[in-house]
């Protein structure tokens, strides 16, 4: 947080609380109804927009806490392909209702039709461009 003079240039939020104490408190308290009070998403949902935002805000601290609530609430990282790319890897799993069904082919169970992949230009999506900041190349999380 290098905007507040007062912080070292890699504070964290828990240092930024701690700092200001008397301005933390209605924040956390705001933090605490809008993550854990009424509301039409579960616990779990509102979490993962938590997670999301904190990525996209690029803050490290928030994007691990938030992603491991997500997480120990029943949430697990995914992917949503389109249906070019399901065409291309036939053998993708899909979510059906929450769930990953493996397909029965044998090895990964994912194949890859050449020809038809030949037909389609590489673009990197949104979801590509935001793992890249946040994954190291073995695909573990990494602070922005």
């Amino acid at each position: 947080m290098p905007f507040l003079k007062s912080l070292p240039d890699d504070a964290v939020l828990l240092q930024v609380f701690r700092a200001y104490p008397d301005t933390a408190r209605p924040l956390l308290d705001y933090h605490e109804l809008v993550m854990r009070g009424p509301s039409p998403f579960t616990v779990a949902e509102r979490e993962l927009i938590a997670a999301y935002v904190s990525g996209v805000n690029e803050c490290g601290y928030c994007h691990g806490v938030h992603t491991a609530t997500a997480e120990a609430f029943g949430i697990q990282e995914g992917h949503v392909y389109n249906d070019a790319t399901l065409e291309v890897f036939p053998g993708t799993p899909v979510a059906v209702d929450g769930y990953l069904y493996p397909s029965d082919a044998p090895g990964w169970g994912v194949d890859l039709d050449e020809k038809l992949a030949a037909k389609f230009t590489p673009e990197t999506g949104q979801h590509e461009r935001w793992a890249a900041r946040v994954r190291r190349p073995d695909g573990g999380l990494e602070s922005p």
